[in-house]
């Protein structure tokens, strides 16, 4: 169990003086950290936004979401190949196309 303390008298605070203590801080303001811990620093706006990741696709991406059925020893065969192998796929198809291609 957390025992929230006070900085000048070490004397644990009450619930209420905690709950006052979080009420009186502005949503604008940040908090302010005391240095001790580094666990107990706070996350700035900057870092928090930044430690977001986007899911998908990259921007600016050429590549399009299909469905599609393949036979099971080719999907297995690609899956067996390792990381990446939807990107071999697609790398297949496209040296077929370029050779394909007049």
């Amino acid at each position: 169990m957390n025992t929230y303390k006070t900085t000048l008298t070490n004397k644990p605070l009450t619930k209420k003086q905690l709950l006052s203590a979080i009420e009186s801080i502005p949503e604008t303001q940040d908090f302010v950290w005391n240095g001790v811990d580094e666990d107990d620093r706070p996350v700035s706006q900057a870092e928090f936004e930044t430690a977001i990741k986007k899911r998908g696709r990259p921007s600016g991406s050429q590549k399009e979401l299909v469905s599609l059925r393949l036979d099971k020893t080719v999907v297995e065969a690609f899956r067996a190949s390792g990381k990446g192998w939807q990107s071999r796929i697609n790398q297949v198809l496209s040296d077929f196309i370029k050779q394909a291609s007049p």
